[in-house]
């Protein structure tokens, strides 16, 4: 996790916003044993925020997984074809 977190400052990358539930996974256990916990992220450094300024991040709802989907939407920008 160390090198993870370095790899983080040295590409200057930081998580970003997002709506929806905090949490993205669940350990499918119940009462003391169930974990909650926001594994599932985005990030981006200054040029690509300043280049997509208007995006955002959504946490979707639990369908088939442990984990919640996530969607990031750039606003404003026109696909490629």
């Amino acid at each position: 996790m160390l090198d993870f977190q370095q790899m983080l400052l040295d590409c200057e990358l930081r998580d970003l916003d997002f709506c929806g539930p905090k949490y993205t996974w669940c350990n499918g256990r119940q009462d003391a044993a169930q974990v909650f916990k926001r594994l599932d992220r985005f990030f981006g450094n200054n040029s690509w925020c300043n280049l997509f300024n208007r995006a955002f991040v959504t946490h979707g709802s639990i369908s088939y997984s442990d984990h919640l989907p996530l969607w990031i939407e750039l606003e404003g920008v026109q696909p490629r074809r």
